[in-house]
C-alpha cells in the first residue's frame, strides 16, 4: 500500500485537470489518466461503484492494483496517475493475469512518455 501522503485526492480542482489535459491509456482492464507535474508523484485508484458493488470487493482490487504498481514508476520525480477499474467481472485468477498484464503495459506507455516529455 502506497502512504497517504503519496495518494492523490481527486476532490481538489487542480488535480482534476489531469483529465482534461494529461495523457490517457487504455488497456482490457484498466485505463489511466496521467501528467507530470512539478512535485511529488502522486497515485489514486478509482473502482467505481457501477463496476464493482459491494465495497470489499471494491477494496480488493484497489490492493491488488496498488500491490501492483511498478517500483519505475513509485520513482519518477513528478507522475500524477489516476487508474480506473473497468471490468465487471467477478476477480478471479485469469482476471488478476490480466490485470498484471495491463500494470506492465500502463509502466511501459508512462516511461516511454515520460522520456519524450
Amino acid at each position: 500500500m502506497l502512504p497517504k501522503s503519496r495518494k492523490l485526492n481527486l476532490k481538489l480542482l487542480n488535480n482534476k485537470e489531469i483529465f482534461t489535459s494529461g495523457y490517457y491509456w487504455s488497456g482490457k482492464t484498466i485505463s489511466i489518466n496521467f501528467d507530470f507535474k512539478k512535485g511529488k508523484n502522486k497515485i489514486s485508484t478509482v473502482v467505481p461503484k457501477k463496476v464493482v458493488p459491494l465495497a470489499v470487493n471494491r477494496n480488493s482490487w484497489k490492493r491488488l492494483i496498488y500491490q501492483n504498481i511498478d517500483e519505475d514508476i513509485l520513482n519518477l520525480k513528478s507522475l500524477r496517475l489516476v487508474i480506473k477499474l473497468k471490468t465487471r467481472k467477478k476477480m478471479n485468477s485469469e482476471l488478476k493475469d490480466k490485470l498484471i498484464l495491463d500494470m506492465s503495459n500502463m509502466t511501459n506507455f508512462i516511461l516511454k512518455e515520460n522520456k519524450n516529455d
